[in-house]
């Protein structure tokens, strides 16, 4: 008889995305703030940080709600403060540089 908890192995947990999610953000925040011409007002970086972050947030609620995606929920609320962070920082101080 081959009894499978003999082994003494336990079953490796899966690890969320963390780095796939991450990643996505910042490259997504890269692209727009490299790209977006310098403005002085700086209304479009900062719409499109605005607009980055609450869809993070948004997702991270919809995972928050569906019970097997929990441990999703995480990684979009602390994407959605390092965009906010590192957004925020990279669109004044290039916006100070162009000035």
């Amino acid at each position: 008889m081959d009894n499978t908890l003999d082994n003494h192995e336990i079953p490796a947990k899966p690890q969320p995305p963390l780095k796939w999610i991450y990643g996505i953000n910042l490259a997504i925040l890269f692209l727009y703030i490299t790209f977006l011409h310098p403005d002085p007002y700086l209304a479009g970086k900062a719409f499109c940080i605005v607009i980055q972050v609450g869809l993070n947030l948004f997702t991270a609620i919809v995972f928050l709600l569906v019970k097997s995606q929990r441990h999703l929920a995480g990684p979009f609320f602390l994407s959605a403060l390092l965009v906010l962070l590192i957004g925020f920082g990279a669109c004044v101080a290039r916006e100070q540089i162009a000035l």
